[in-house]
């Protein structure tokens, strides 16, 4: 018998709900609750379910979306105190219907004088080819722009404090990559993560590397909205994306066409980064501006309303088997580095180190498994 069977909960208060199973959230309505609150976001990291038939059958929905889903009443915290206004204004008119407001105003949130960018949402294409390892993908000349970033940031800010600036991957290989790239007097002040491991921070500057850069407009699971969601407003005062954008604009997912439509070139810059000569800005190729114009105009002459957007799409769910087993590979890895660390074998332990690198395991990041 445990120390809390005895006990009754009339009031209950679920934090995070978006992200909890519902059978976690019952256990503690069955202690007597007469009345629950449940806090938690719908449109950013939804309940991690690994087991594709859980999925099939719906387990992966949390109680909080479920209700949501069956028209119970909500009361939408509509004033966010993060973000520069600019940055702030694409999640609302995406995710929330336009009706997330920004409580502080521009000046609270000015860009420090004398850095390569001058707006408060920037996008930089770079020209480069995704590469595998393991399960994971890496672009490293994405992690290069990201590192010669933040390089102008330390030129002007001089020694970077550690709630100043963060770079975001969905992908484990490239977070170890831009972390290995970073100027070494960054590293211990730039916190390089994953998207999910970057919910619930904030940083003055925040870079997202996309990585994704092919032929087929493939993105995976990078295309899941509440994914970027989560990502693009981590910033308080920049946030800069990097991706390859004939793959971003050609790709199913239309987040980031619709991103550039969203956004005038007075208010967001958009750039080509060329790795030689030590890295620089220069202007779009040519055919690229092109297709950023036409979204632009389309944009400002009819501005629509957002469309609505899926639960989850398939591509973000993994969409096969092969999602599946890379995530119990990365499981049972992290449970044998565990239990040869706690028999302290020599043989074990280095055992372990080889299935977590072939699971795809990186730097203590266990990413979300590819869908290819």
């Amino acid at each position: 018998m445990g120390p809390l069977d005895r006990i009754q909960f009339p009031f209950i208060v679920i934090d995070e709900a978006a992200q909890v199973i519902e059978p976690a959230v019952i256990l503690p309505l069955g202690k007597g609750a007469v009345q629950a609150v449940l806090v938690g976001d719908q449109c950013q990291l939804p309940a991690t379910v690994l087991s594709q038939e859980a999925q099939k059958g719906g387990l992966d929905i949390s109680m909080f979306d479920r209700l949501l889903s069956m028209g119970m009443e909500v009361q939408f915290l509509s004033e966010q105190y993060r973000m520069h206004p600019q940055i702030a204004s694409f999640s609302s008119w995406r995710f929330y219907r336009g009706e997330l407001k920004s409580a502080v105003s521009e000046s609270q949130r000015q860009l420090p004088r004398g850095f390569v960018l001058s707006s408060h949402v920037v996008l930089l294409h770079v020209e480069a080819r995704e590469q595998s390892r393991g399960s994971s993908k890496r672009n490293v000349d994405e992690a290069a722009c990201a590192a010669w970033l933040v390089q102008e940031m330390v030129k002007v800010w001089g020694r970077l404090k550690g709630d100043e600036v963060g770079v975001i991957s969905p992908y484990a290989a490239q977070v170890a990559d831009i972390r290995n790239a970073l100027p070494p007097q960054a590293r211990d002040a730039v916190q390089v993560s994953s998207v999910d491991a970057f919910q619930g921070c904030q940083k003055d500057v925040i870079i997202l590397s996309l990585v994704r850069a092919n032929p087929r407009g493939d993105v995976g699971f990078v295309s899941d909205w509440r994914r970027l969601n989560v990502a693009l407003t981590r910033s308080r005062r920049l946030c800069m994306i990097l991706a390859h954008l004939p793959t971003w604009l050609t790709a199913e997912s239309a987040l980031l066409r619709d991103w550039i439509g969203f956004h005038p070139a007075i208010v967001a810059e958009v750039k080509a980064f060329e790795r030689q000569n030590r890295g620089g800005l220069t202007a779009l190729p040519p055919e690229i501006e092109k297709q950023v114009t036409m979204l632009r105009d389309e944009f400002a002459r009819n501005r629509p309303a957002a469309a609505k957007l899926p639960r989850v799409s398939v591509a973000a769910k993994g969409g096969g088997t092969d999602a599946a087993t890379a995530k119990r590979k990365a499981l049972d890895a992290a449970r044998a580095l565990s239990e040869a660390i706690s028999k302290a074998e020599e043989e074990a332990l280095e055992a372990a180190l080889l299935q977590a690198h072939d699971a795809g395991i990186m730097n203590s990041t266990v990413e979300e498994a590819e869908d290819r």
